[in-house]
Parts: C-alpha cells; sequence; structure tokens
C-alpha cells in the first residue's frame, strides 16, 4: 500500500547515513509495499527512480538521516484505508529531533496549510499518492525547497491535505547539508518557487 523511498545523491557516504531511515522503516508494526533505497546524480532524479519502481499506491520520501517513529506507517495505512478514492497528501501530525518525546520542547505539531504558497508547511515525509506524483511530474532539480514545488503541483491539482494524527516525522540536521542554507539563499529560491506559480 505505501512504498517507501530514500534517495540521496553526491558524497557516496549518504548512501551509508541511509541506514538511519531505512532503520526506522524496518521498525514499523505494518509492513511497506516496497522500499527503495537510490544513490542518483541528483536527489531528484534518485527519489524520481524510486517512484517509478515503487509497488505501492502511495509514496512516502524520507531523508537518509530522518526517521520514523515505529506507529508511523500503521497511521498513515488506517487514514488511507478511510479515505477511499480522495486525492490527498497526508500529512504527519508531529515533526522533531530524534527521540525527542511528544509534549518536550522540540516537539513540532504541523498546522495544516490554507494557503501553501505562504510557505512549506508540509514536509518530505507527506504521502502522495503515485499517480498524483507521476501525473504532476514528480521532484524537480532545485537547490531547496524541492517538496514544496511538489506540494505546491500536488494541491494545484486538486489534492486535499489531511493530518494524521499519530505520524511523527524525525529530523537530523547535519552540518554543512542543505538544511544549512543562509537566509539570502532561502528567499531568493522562495521566490522563484513563488513567481514560477502566481499566474499560472
Amino acid at each position: 500500500m505505501i512504498s517507501v523511498i530514500v534517495g540521496t545523491f553526491g558524497d557516496p557516504l549518504w548512501k551509508e547515513k541511509a541506514h538511519r531511515a531505512l532503520s526506522s522503516v524496518r521498525a514499523q508494526t505494518v509492513e511497506p509495499a516496497s522500499v527503495h533505497a537510490i544513490h542518483g546524480v541528483s536527489l531528484d532524479q534518485a527519489r524520481n527512480q524510486g517512484a517509478e519502481w515503487a509497488l505501492g499506491e502511495w509514496l512516502l520520501f524520507l531523508d537518509a538521516d530522518d526517521t520514523i517513529r515505529p506507529e508511523f506507517l500503521e497511521a498513515m495505512s488506517q487514514t488511507v484505508s478511510s479515505i477511499g478514492d480522495r486525492d490527498a497528501l497526508l500529512q504527519p501530525s508531529h515533526v522533531c529531533n530524534i527521540d525527542t518525546p511528544i509534549g518536550k520542547a522540540g516537539v513540532v505539531s504541523m498546522i495544516p496549510p490554507t494557503d501553501i504558497m505562504l510557505g512549506n508547511y508540509l514536509i518530505i515525509g507527506t504521502l502522495v499518492r503515485r499517480e498524483t506524483f507521476l501525473r504532476v511530474g514528480g521532484f524537480r532539480d532545485l537547490e531547496m525547497y524541492e517538496d514544496w514545488d511538489l506540494w505546491i503541483r500536488c494541491i494545484r491539482d486538486g489534492a486535499e491535505v489531511i493530518q494524521v494524527p499519530e505520524a511523527v516525522y524525525e529530523i537530523t540536521f547535519s552540518t554543512g547539508s542543505r538544511n544549512e542554507p543562509s537566509e539570502a539563499e532561502k528567499r531568493r529560491v522562495a521566490d522563484s518557487i513563488r513567481s514560477r506559480y502566481r499566474f499560472s
């Protein structure tokens, strides 16, 4: 039902770091339809290749050094069963640093967006229907915010955002990674994405 894709690129050490994400997938109480760890020439190429190979109706993309808590796929699977054929983006209810207890500082409750153009209120760990993902063209090669760019296209294609209680996505901030761009870089890429869709 749900296929998991861990895409990496660049330094081969990222392939090794993917064991963290993959270990969290193996710890799930619900077995995924398929799991694909792909090291590509670019992040978008690796993720898009995984989507092509996926066996599940739904796709979950994980960053190599991020994890999902053991009840994540079960919570997502229950939501998938309850929504039927509705086209949706299934958003985790919480995002936090690894091993942070819910209710403690550092846990962010995700707020469903009222307007996706205001900012990236979704995360890479948001589930998307494979059919929708392929129809809107998958990931594009961007410096950052490639997931936001994808979610904009999915929502404009008709997908609604549904928050999934008990689905917790854990993020690792790696020194020197794309998680640490300057504020000017973030503004430049965000403005570029907004201008792409503003009048389309």
